[in-house]
């Protein structure tokens, strides 16, 4: 198991510890990861920032993407203030600023894109599902969870149409209940999140553009009706995905993979 899969198998852990779907060995194997990994110290920090910066803009009103991704943005300016790369500034010659600064942002952008280590920023499908997971277990974490609460499909159809540059056509799952959705940004792109709860479990639907994102380095299910799914599994959460017209269509839950499957396959 590479240092890549570590860390994100720590943070689903330790993200999801409270839903109960880890033992105690397993909550512990992770502490003690993120104990030992800057990148995962980073991680939850810049997970605690943007927390505090939601919970100083807002009491009990959902949160606008407008805001959330305003907030993100001045976590990043913070967390840059003493990076290397203005400490370089600070303390060189203009010509050696920007040698150093091209030299740094080239190693940082290098190790990130190998390690996938910058949230929601890597183009690398294989690490899509993993992303999905981490997603659908922050929802439950969230006071807030909804842009959107409805049980309309209407209504967030007309929602996500001012807010995504494709058409959004919210699924009809079998016993299961619309309760709302959002616009999240994974992969730098405008995500359609749409949450449902079937037999009191909570059922994450994601549509996103599949441009650049190749997913047959997945695991393979099955093929129907013109459309192969695929599949992936961390910490009892299971990730069935598929292509079609252009776009990426996923089902996250700690449902049964057989019945998630099932679900994707009748959409």
């Amino acid at each position: 198991m590479d240092e890549t899969t570590n860390c994100i198998n720590a943070r689903t852990i330790l993200l999801g510890k409270e839903t109960g779907m880890s033992s105690e060995s397993k909550i512990t194997e992770a502490e003690i990861h993120v104990s030992t990994c800057e990148h995962c110290k980073r991680y939850f920090q810049y997970n605690e920032q943007f927390q505090q910066l939601l919970k100083q803009k807002l009491t009990h009103t959902a949160t606008p993407p407008s805001l959330r991704e305003s907030l993100l943005q001045q976590v990043s300016e913070q967390s840059s203030k003493d990076s290397i790369f203005n400490r370089l500034i600070r303390t060189k010659p203009r010509w050696i600023n920007w040698a150093a600064a091209i030299f740094v942002l080239f190693v940082i952008g290098s190790v990130a894109a190998y390690l996938g280590l910058v949230k929601h920023g890597d183009e690398s499908a294989s690490r899509l599902p993993s992303l999905l997971i981490q997603d659908h277990i922050e929802l439950q974490m969230r006071d807030n969870p909804y842009d959107v609460q409805t049980s309309d499909k209407t209504e967030l159809e007309q929602w996500f149409s001012k807010r995504v540059d494709f058409a959004v056509n919210i699924p009809i799952i079998q016993n299961a209940e619309l309760l709302g959705g959002r616009l999240c940004y994974l992969l730098k792109r405008r995500v359609a999140f749409i949450v449902f709860e079937k037999e009191t479990k909570p059922l994450s639907a994601y549509i996103l553009d599949g441009e650049g994102i190749d997913l047959s380095s997945l695991h393979q299910l099955s093929s129907s009706h013109g459309k192969t799914f695929y599949w992936d599994n961390e910490n009892g959460y299971n990730a069935i995905l598929w292509k079609s017209g252009g776009l990426i269509y996923a089902l996250v839950s700690s449902i049964d993979c057989a019945e998630l499957e099932q679900l994707a396959v009748r959409l």
